[in-house]
């Protein structure tokens, strides 16, 4: 039972609410008021308890005396790089112009400190314990950021995993049920050499991975391989009939005494009609691998 996402719901909706009284736009992201700053420390709540489930039922090692941000927050950037995710704000009726936020970037100055903290952290803190003189620290922008961060924490509470079948480009609604925010989702487009997806860097900003069945892609994969490393094989033994001594996989090529217009046409189509019978070969057992392969969207846990 998941019983954090309703209220999450709840909170969100009010924030909608609110876009109807305050123009969100950036001339009004230091606008405060009570009503904002309850509803920050009202995420906060949240985000601490969230933040220690997620600590607990995915290794941490303490049993008590957990800190939602030192021991709980730590651990998650440590292990799914929560620092780097970002959430894109979608709703029509925002009009920032910078709708992207990066909730666990610890790119503010805390209060009297001299390390830096999240942005709706310092806004936390200062509001939890010293809401008199802190009244300005309830403002839209911070308001935004902790909700973004409520956001993602609630996403991978959910532990979202959509089997999409063989339908690699089908449409996702990438808000996750939001009507504030949006996230990102990695596709893997290319194959490392053992015929897995490779998976690079710019996976890292995105709070979802859409990844393949291993067995049935790596099975497919290898076979494409297969059928590229035999293709160049019959290329070069055709050329190496034709032309003696024209090695086009040899480390250093030695060129035939022909003419290089008309050596560059026979290879074109030498490759042609290699290519060609290959397809032809092979067409129907590559489509019936690739038809094989299945997707599925998950949340992103890697570093």
């Amino acid at each position: 039972m998941n019983i954090y996402w309703p209220i999450y719901q709840n909170i969100e909706n009010e924030i909608v609410k609110l876009t109807y009284s305050i123009h969100m736009s950036d001339d009004n992201l230091r606008v405060y008021s009570s009503i904002i700053s309850d509803l920050i420390l009202r995420c906060a709540a949240e985000i601490e308890s969230i933040a220690k489930e997620l600590y607990k039922a995915n290794g941490g090692e303490k049993k008590s005396n957990i800190k939602y941000d030192y021991d709980a927050l730590k651990f998650l950037d440590q292990h799914w790089t929560i620092s780097k995710k970002e959430v894109y704000i979608s709703n029509h009726n925002v009009f920032f112009s910078n709708k992207v936020i990066l909730p666990f970037a610890k790119d503010t100055q805390a209060t009297g400190k001299n390390y830096d903290t999240f942005l709706w952290n310092n806004a936390y803190q200062n509001l939890k314990h010293d809401r008199g003189n802190s009244l300005i620290e309830g403002n839209v922008k911070a308001l935004f950021s902790i909700c973004s961060a409520l956001y993602v924490l609630n996403l991978y509470y959910k532990n979202i995993e959509i089997n999409i079948g063989r339908d690699y480009d089908k449409p996702i609604d990438l808000s996750m049920g939001s009507t504030l925010f949006s996230v990102g989702l990695y596709k893997s487009v290319t194959s490392n050499l053992d015929g897995s997806p490779f998976i690079s860097i710019d996976h890292i900003n995105n709070v979802l991975i859409q990844l393949p069945d291993l067995e049935t892609y790596r099975e497919s994969v290898l076979f494409l391989f297969k059928r590229g490393k035999d293709e160049r094989n019959r290329i070069r033994e055709m050329l190496l009939d034709e032309f003696e001594g024209f090695d086009i996989l040899a480390d250093e090529i030695i060129y035939p005494d022909v003419d290089l217009s008309y050596l560059g046409k026979r290879i074109d189509e030498i490759s042609q009609l290699v290519w060609t019978e290959s397809l032809r070969e092979n067409y129907q057992k590559q489509m019936k691998l690739n038809n094989k392969v299945t997707y599925s969207i998950n949340l992103n846990k890697r570093k």
